[in-house]
């Protein structure tokens, strides 16, 4: 699992029950996180402009436009792309929090979350895919850039059959012996 997909983020606007599922995954370890957002972006994420450069190489034999899209996502120039036939529109996700002072409402872009933040947001997506499809998923050292919560909590999500209805299951490693306890897990596992 690597850092935040943030292309997914249209994606997650189709689904407002991911949404919610994803928020709440987050809240595990963050409570200050009120709600998720997708704004509209005038940029394009450095994600989105490799994954659309990589595209337009395969799907363009003509040079000339070739290159002119290319230039055009490298500049995020949205019109430009929408008149050479790429029409896509720029969001990019916002988390919203409270802040503790003065209970105002403010946005941060997911780029300036912290890396626990971000690999939380990249994990819960793909563990929603798991559980929901009843996928084994792989992690290696879970622990790093993660809250010894959110480690428990994917352990106690794996263990419980009401949650995990479709027996999904996860193999990771871990250099926290906490995590290894016999009252939680079984000795096979």
């Amino acid at each position: 699992i690597q850092e935040v997909p943030h292309d997914k983020a249209l994606e997650l606007s189709r689904d407002s029950e991911r949404m919610i599922w994803i928020l709440k995954f987050l809240q595990v370890v963050d409570q200050g996180i009120d709600t998720l957002q997708l704004e509209k972006s005038e940029r394009l994420s450095p994600d989105v402009q490799l994954d659309l450069i990589d595209l337009v190489g395969r799907v363009t034999t003509s040079h000339e436009k070739k290159s002119a899209l290319v230039n055009a996502i490298k500049a995020s120039d949205t019109d430009a792309l929408a008149k050479l036939g790429l029409d896509f529109q720029g969001r990019e996700l916002k988390i919203v929090r409270t802040m503790p002072r003065t209970g105002d409402a403010v946005s941060f872009s997911a780029n300036m979350e912290s890396q626990g933040t971000n690999r939380v947001f990249a994990m819960a997506s793909c563990i929603k895919d798991v559980v929901d499809n009843g996928y084994v998923v792989m992690i290696d050292e879970m622990e790093i850039g993660l809250h010894y919560k959110i480690s428990r909590f994917l352990l106690d999500l794996f263990n419980d059959p009401k949650r995990n209805h479709k027996g999904a299951q996860m193999v990771a490693t871990t250099h926290k012996s906490n995590l290894l306890d016999q009252n939680f897990m079984r000795p096979d596992q």
